[in-house]
Formats: C-alpha cells, structure tokens, sequence
C-alpha cells in the first residue's frame, strides 16, 4: 500500500501535504514501515542507487526524485519520532561514493524538518536589500527578514530531533567532510563517461556549497541548548577534527576548513573576552596561539609568507561577514515592527 501511495506521490506532488496529514491515522510500526519504504524507493535496496536520477537533459532532477525529496521534509517534519536513521546511512553511503544527486533530500529534510528553510536560498540575485542586509544578521534577524516578517510555522520537535539525530555518531560532522571533499572534485574530476554538462557542474557545486552552509549553521546553532558544557558547540567540537587535522589528514582545501571551523573560533573567542577559562575542546582554535600559527603556516607554500603576515591570513578567515559588519539599522526597524505587533 505505501509503494503504492509514494509510485502516485512520485508523478503527482500535489498529494504530498494531503497525504502525510492523512497517516496522523496509522500507526507508529506503520510509519517506521513507511520510511523504508521511501528509503527503498529513493534507491536504498539497490547496489547502485536505484533509477536514473536526472531527466534526459542529464541536468535537471528527475520529477520523482523532486516529489520524494519534498515528501521527505513534509513527513519527517509531521512524524519526527519516525526512525531516520537508515535514510541518513544511505545518504552518508552515496556521498561516499562520491554521488550527490541525492543531495536534495537532505537539503529538504534540514529546510523542512529542521525548520532551516530562512537559510537556504537559491540565488542572491533574487533577494530584496532588506533581505540581503537581514543576512548579515543573526539567526533570528535572518528568519525575521526572510519573508518580510512572515516567520513560517516550524515543528519544533522536529527540529530538536533532525539535530540530535545528525549529531549521534557524529553523523552530522561526517556528511560535513565528505561534502568538502566532494565540493572541490565536482570541478577537477575527471571520468571515462561522457563529460558532464557545465550547468549540471555548477548546479552541484552551488548546492554543495548551500548545503554545507545550511549544515554548519544547524548543527551550531545554540538557541536551544539548556546547558553550555553539552549544548551544540560543545558537541560539535567533540565530533570536529582539529583544524590541521582537517587540511593534512581529510585533504579539505583551506578556505573550507576555516569555514567548518569557525563557528568554534567565534565561541572560543567570546570565552576569552568574557575571562573564562576556555573549555578544552575550544582550546585549538584560539586565534593568535602558537598551535594556530604552526597551523596556519602549513596551509601555505613558505614562499606566500613573504608578501602575507599570519594575523592577517588568520583574521581573513577566522570572520563571517556577521563578524565585522552588523546591521544595526535592520535590527531596529525589525524591533520596531515587532513592538507594533504586540500592541
């Protein structure tokens, strides 16, 4: 019956939302039953990763594929006690073997489900100046300012649950890595096939890109911690390998380790300001050790450092663009709106 019920969801996606409020009347076994059966159909009972994936342009994704990835958000966020683990192997499994295309179903799953939808966002060309400034922002002032104050109803549970999911064994942090060696193969990689369309190249390259983004946001996001010593930054700099570790051992490029890094860099910093003791797992990446300047200076041929000093290479990296510019104006003019709101 859910085979069924996903072959007409795969050629209608106009059913999704309609069916996934209709299993509010089945059981929890039943449900745990209708995720593997997506898990099967998305290609999880075949060797090699079931049906072609792409139309025949070889461009753009397969309509099924598009209706099981927007299925997959719509569900897990209803249903978030249903059992994802299996998806998220098989995901973990695909990348590596170096295939993304399934790609979309984690992104869904960490815009829908995770309720992370303000922070992905398929071109820039397409946002207003408030947005654009919004963005600069924190994380409230992104969801404030990513619908001009229409803030979409998010299952809290359900994103409590995406990330406590992602951040047991670590799961989370590995799709991180393998998204980062990946990324930098899409363009370089070379196969016997026929080569791939540049629109398709670049199509993966930037969703690579947003997802990594989407992910390290999410998996550091503290908004919901109840304690500071086993919230998100301290999980995720348990599961993170240290920043050398990451260019020399995982042989992901410089700009994407500092990336993956420096939400970490921010909280040590912030303790450091505050006069506390840092915690042990923050310890490696505070800016301006001895520790991060060995590291630093292995990242570069010794020629470069001739014409670049270490602080500099360090505080270009170490800062987002919420580090050194922050909207003052957007955060007023959304605290004003929100005042006229209450009354």
């Amino acid at each position: 019956v859910f085979t069924t019920i996903l072959n007409q969801i795969e050629s209608y996606d106009n059913l999704i939302q309609m069916m996934v409020d209709t299993f509010i009347h089945v059981t929890e076994l039943s449900l745990d039953v209708l995720g593997y059966c997506l898990l099967v159909a998305l290609g999880g009972g075949d060797s090699k990763g079931g049906r072609s994936k792409l139309k025949e342009d070889g461009v753009n994704a397969a309509q099924w594929l598009s209706s099981l990835e927007d299925f997959a958000g719509a569900f897990y966020k209803k249903f978030p006690n249903v059992e994802m683990q299996g998806l998220l192997s098989y995901l973990v499994r695909r990348l590596e073997q170096g295939e993304i295309l399934e790609l979309g179903v984690f992104r869904t799953l960490l815009k829908t489900a995770g309720s992370y939808g303000f922070a992905d966002c398929e071109s820039t060309a397409g946002l207003s100046e408030t947005q654009l400034d919004g963005r600069a922002g924190s994380q409230q002032l992104k969801r404030e300012t990513s619908d001009f104050g229409i803030v979409e109803k998010f299952n809290r549970k359900a994103s409590i649950k995406l990330r406590s999911v992602l951040q047991d064994h670590d799961v989370g942090v590995v799709i991180l890595i393998l998204l980062s060696q990946i990324r930098t193969r899409i363009i370089y990689e070379i196969g016997n096939s026929t080569p791939k369309h540049i629109k398709l190249i670049g199509s993966r390259y930037d969703s690579c890109q947003m997802v990594l983004s989407v992910l390290i946001d999410f998996l550091t996001d503290t908004t919901e911690d109840q304690n500071a010593s086993s919230g998100s930054i301290s999980c995720y700099a348990s599961a993170l390998p240290e920043l050398s570790e990451l260019h020399q051992s995982f042989s992901v490029e410089p700009s994407i380790a500092w990336m993956l890094c420096r939400p970490l860099i921010r909280a040590a910093m912030f303790e450091q300001e505050e006069e506390e003791a840092v915690p042990p797992n923050l310890e490696p990446y505070l800016p301006h050790t001895e520790l991060m300047r060995a590291t630093s200076a292995a990242m570069l041929p010794e020629d470069c450092w001739k014409y670049l000093t270490q602080d500099l290479f360090e505080m270009f990296y170490s800062h987002s663009l919420y580090d050194i510019h922050c909207p003052e104006t957007r955060y007023k003019t959304e605290i004003v709106r929100l005042d006229k709101d209450k009354e």
